[in-house]
């Protein structure tokens, strides 16, 4: 005996996930991008672009960004950052433990040693999150 199969009727199309119907899709417009990010090191430019260029760029910067935006949370989230890695670089002995000030210690003394800090990270091609923090 053969057994009876029924037609199942397709499913609903699925509904429009942009809450748009079809008779709007035109009008739909993309957001221009704010910024385009990418990894240049070793893809659109030599590796030693980083190292001959874009260091002593930011060398030179450093300072007078860290004053430009010294007031803003990015900036003190970075600078507690490189604060917390110099006192454990201190801690386990690194002879280029660089201590950033604390807090209530003047802004002029806490930036440069954070200059100090970065430079000398830098200058060993140190992958730390404090220094990744300021290169954003």
């Amino acid at each position: 005996m053969h057994s009876q199969h029924k037609r199942i009727p397709p499913p609903p199309p699925l509904p429009h996930t942009d809450g748009l119907p079809p008779s709007h899709k035109k009008q739909r417009r993309t957001p221009k991008p704010l910024a385009i990010v990418l990894d240049i090191e070793g893809t659109v430019a030599p590796i030693s672009y980083v190292a001959d260029t874009l260091f002593p760029y930011a060398a030179q910067h450093l300072e007078s960004h860290l004053q430009s935006t010294y007031d803003t949370p990015p900036t003190q989230r970075a600078i507690e950052a490189l604060r917390v890695l110099g006192e454990e670089d201190s801690a386990a002995g690194r002879e280029d433990a660089v201590k950033v000030p604390g807090a209530e210690s003047a802004r002029e003394e806490v930036i440069k040693a954070c200059v100090e800090s970065v430079k000398a990270q830098m200058a060993i091609d140190r992958k730390t999150t404090a220094l990744k923090m300021l290169q954003v």
